[in-house]
């Protein structure tokens, strides 16, 4: 019997479909032509709490990114950050020491992180205009510090290039029957090419407003895609592996790879 299909996280790099399952640590490269390639990570310590797991798409591969989720449990020990790359060619680059901390987003620098913990309160209206410390996870194993002289409110990169957005304003309150949320003014700022600078000068002459039906075009394809299952009879053996824990032996696989 078949077990239910597990959930993936779907991204493309180039020519491979990477998915990445939500809840184990695995990933399965669908290459056109070539055998399925399985990675894993079963070693990374991400703590004795179920991590919730946030996938990037990025041109270098992928990040995956593991925060714990919150215990009911206050006896349950906390939970561990880890993060990991995944190149095309299946290579896997981890970092499992990390603080606890907010994602920015991606380019081909790398993984961007909040140097500080969660967003702003709301109706602090300095800290939203103050400069932002950033940690740069990078595909190499390596790690940058960048000071951005304004709070990202996010970045990306895609075929068109790379999209720093910046916060221009407190958020503005909006009040509700029922509650209060909020809007958000953000401006792109142009990234200097090459390797990062440890500080970026946000300059108003420099910034310039991006309509939201733009942004979201952009934004749309870097989204990864939930998906249920994976084609091909050797996601058949892997569901079945996952569904009992009983993955393929570790001396079968090539440097953390194996083929399936």
């Amino acid at each position: 019997m078949i077990p239910p299909d597990p959930l993936w996280h779907e991204v493309r790099a180039g020519a491979v479909r990477m998915l990445v399952s939500d809840r184990h640590p695995v990933a399965v490269l669908q290459r056109t032509g070539s055998p399925d390639l399985m990675v894993s990570w079963p070693d990374l310590d991400v703590g004795l709490r179920q991590p919730g797991t946030t996938v990037f798409r990025a041109p270098t591969g992928a990040w995956v990114l593991y925060r714990p989720r919150e215990a009911q449990d206050e006896q349950i020990a906390p939970g561990r950050n880890a993060a990991l790359h995944i190149a095309a060619d299946g290579a896997v680059t981890r970092f499992d020491d990390i603080e606890d901390t907010l994602p920015a987003g991606v380019t081909s620098h790398g993984l961007w992180l909040h140097a500080s913990g969660g967003s702003p309160d709301p109706r602090d209206g300095a800290a939203w205009l103050a400069p932002d410390d950033v940690v740069v996870l990078r595909p190499d194993g390596t790690r940058g510090a960048v000071r951005v002289e304004r709070r990202i409110a996010f970045l990306f990169e895609d075929d068109e290039g790379r999209m720093l957005l910046v916060h221009t304003a407190p958020p503005a309150a909006v009040r509700r029957f029922g509650g209060t949320s909020y809007t958000y003014e953000y401006a792109s700022v142009p990234l200097p090419p090459g390797p990062l600078p440890p500080r970026i000068v946000v300059d108003a002459a420099d910034a310039s407003a991006v309509p939201d039906d733009e942004l979201m075009a952009r934004i749309r394809p870097l989204i990864n895609r939930e998906v249920r299952g994976i084609l091909g009879d050797a996601s058949v053996d892997l569901h079945e592996d996952l569904a009992t824990i009983a993955l393929p032996p570790v001396d079968a696989a090539r440097d953390g790879i194996l083929d399936v």
